[in-house]
Order: structure tokens, then C-alpha cells, then sequence
């Protein structure tokens, strides 16, 4: 396999150097090249079952490091700025609320309501995972929901529909900003 062009070698010449030097050629985009060892190790894993190869050799190939700039997490001193910005019972604090002490992600903040209230639980279907939560209700958070509105979802538009997971995001990072919070923090605080 001295030459580039790998698409005309059988899959069973490709040994674990060559997977190495095809990811090392994107480098620059560890992201893109992580994303093609992946490909690679699905290709290669069909190409063992249907007895194409003996070893997979993209199985024990490294991924490479990604330098993520990650998101912050709000200190307690940030959470007492949007708190003091934004009163009780009003949508803002009780988006912070149910974020904070729920711990769910927007997309599963967005479709809570009341009929998701079991006594003092919320029942959660994650959107993403699928997974059923039954969450404790936090003292504050059950004052947040108490000046929620009756019908529909605790967060909504001004018009009163329920917030898409971006339409919120991009209302809360406005009472962020609102309240003299600094880009990069977390939705999840």
C-alpha cells in the first residue's frame, strides 16, 4: 500500500498504520478525523463479521485529542445576579429554576408543565435519551411553578406557545445579558 489511493486495496490489506496515517492527515481537525476512525471502525467491524478480514484495524487506533472550549458553569455569586434581577415568579427565574434544579437539558426544560407534576416529582421523558426520570421538586423550584401558567408548559413564548429547544436559548441568553451575566455560561448552570 505505498500509494494513496486506498479505495482500490482490498479491505483486507489495511493494517493498523495505514488507519493511523489516514486520521494523522487530519490533525488539524481532530473533530473530522475522530469522526473518520469511527467510520472506519464501523466499516471494518462489517468487514470482520462478513469474514472480509480477520481484525478490525481500526479498533485499537487511538482517537485524538479535541480541544474543547467547553461551556462555564455559573458560581454561586452569578446565580444571586440573575436572581436579583429577575423577582420571583417571574419567567426568567423560573427558567434559571427548573434548569438549576432539575439538572435537564433545554429540549427537556422547554416541554415541562404541569401535567409532568406528580405530587412533589416531575416526571421526565428525556427527549434525548429516552430515558424516564422521576425528579424531587426543590423548595424553590416548587415556588417557581406555583406562578407558572395553569395550561401549557411552564416557559412560554410571548404569544403562549411552548419554546423550541434554539427560541429559548436564545430568550434566555437575553436575560442573561439582562442581567449583566457574561457571555459562555452554561444554559444548565
Amino acid at each position: 500500500m505505498q500509494r494513496e489511493g486506498w479505495s482500490a486495496y482490498p479491505v483486507s490489506d489495511f493494517r493498523q498504520p495505514h488507519i493511523r496515517k489516514f486520521v494523522s492527515k487530519l490533525s488539524d481537525r481532530p473533530s473530522a478525523a475522530n469522526h473518520w476512525l469511527k467510520l472506519f471502525r464501523l466499516l471494518f467491524d462489517h468487514a470482520v463479521e462478513d469474514g472480509w478480514c480477520e481484525v478490525n484495524p481500526a479498533k485499537d487506533v487511538k482517537r485524538l485529542r479535541e480541544k474543547a472550549e467547553g461551556v462555564e458553569s455559573w458560581t454561586d455569586e452569578q446565580i444571586e445576579q440573575f436572581e436579583a434581577r429577575w423577582p420571583v415568579g417571574s419567567q426568567p427565574r423560573r427558567a434559571l429554576s427548573l434548569l438549576l434544579y432539575t439538572g435537564q437539558r433545554r429540549s427537556d426544560v422547554v416541554r415541562m408543565g404541569r401535567v409532568h407534576v406528580r405530587g412533589d416529582l416531575i416526571e421526565v421523558q428525556q427527549q434525548k435519551t429516552g430515558a424516564r426520570l422521576l425528579i424531587p421538586i426543590h423548595p424553590f423550584l416548587h415556588v417557581e411553578i406555583a406562578a407558572a401558567p395553569e395550561a401549557g408548559t411552564f416557559l412560554q413564548t410571548p404569544s403562549g406557545n411552548a419554546y423550541t429547544p434554539n427560541g429559548f436559548y436564545m430568550r434566555f441568553k437575553d436575560w442573561r445579558e439582562a442581567a449583566g451575566l457574561p457571555d459562555g455560561l452554561s444554559l444548565t448552570a
